[in-house]
């Protein structure tokens, strides 16, 4: 049968690029990603019994651009 492929013209030769290159995320989602990246790299973020002051910060200021995002959504201007 005549059924399309999703092999590319070229055979493949052309490096794919990440779609997330071409895409701007929100402040929220940009401050998570840095809290989420941080925290599976960092081994006291991970440890009930350890503090990391990196991390602390990073989830600071990803709850800050939340509550922002919030506010915008709700409508408030203060």
């Amino acid at each position: 049968m005549d059924e399309p492929t999703n092999n590319p013209a070229d055979g493949g030769s052309s490096p794919r690029r990440p779609v997330v290159a071409a895409v701007q995320l929100a402040p929220a989602q940009e401050a998570y990603s840095a809290y989420a990246t941080h925290f599976t790299g960092c081994g006291a973020c991970r440890d009930l019994d350890r503090t990391c002051e990196t991390g602390t910060e990073l989830w600071r200021a990803w709850r800050r651009e939340s509550d922002a995002a919030g506010r915008l959504l709700r409508g408030e201007t203060a």
